[in-house]
């Protein structure tokens, strides 16, 4: 049987893993911002446009870094006013029936631009558009390669000289 002992000296483990320390948390902070205006690229690209010349949902994805996290943090939101109307657009919706709360009877404008006044109407339901499902899958993606990334300099004898 043939045994080895390794022996490893955490004097030099410990003084990399300092140089460490001071040396990342800018990559880190910068990294993150990247990867949160990518998401707001991502979902302002995903999400569905009307034809109207309204503001649209698409325009109101936006990011914030968080004061609260010890660790960075971003975090993507809409500021669209009515957030139902966000999660049934990533969430989808089943074929249901409107009818007015507070009136007698719905008014509303068709795509066509008819007037329209019905004491219901027959909704055929919303695909499901998963905006922020496949935004975050991506993103993971992405955060995956920026850490084989950083890894990678990390592991170059050059980056400890710097």
């Amino acid at each position: 049987m043939i045994s080895a002992k390794l022996g490893v000296d955490y004097s030099v483990f410990k003084t990399k893993m300092t140089a460490l320390e001071k040396k990342l948390p800018p990559y880190i902070d910068v990294t993150m911002q990247r990867i949160a205006e990518r998401g707001v690229e991502l979902l302002s690209e995903r999400t569905p446009r009307s034809d109207k010349g309204e503001k649209h949902m698409a325009d109101m994805w936006k990011y914030r870094r968080s004061r609260e996290a010890r660790a960075v943090e971003y975090i993507i939101s809409n500021l669209y006013p009515d957030q139902n109307i966000v999660l049934y657009m990533e969430m989808g919706t089943k074929p249901h029936e409107i009818r007015p709360r507070t009136k007698k009877c719905l008014a509303f404008t068709t795509m066509e631009g008819d007037f329209v006044r019905a004491k219901r109407v027959f909704h055929p339901g919303t695909r499901a558009y998963a905006m922020v499902g496949k935004t975050r899958r991506d993103l993971d993606i992405l955060a995956g390669q920026y850490v084989r990334t950083t890894i990678q300099m990390i592991d170059s004898p050059t980056w400890w000289k710097k």
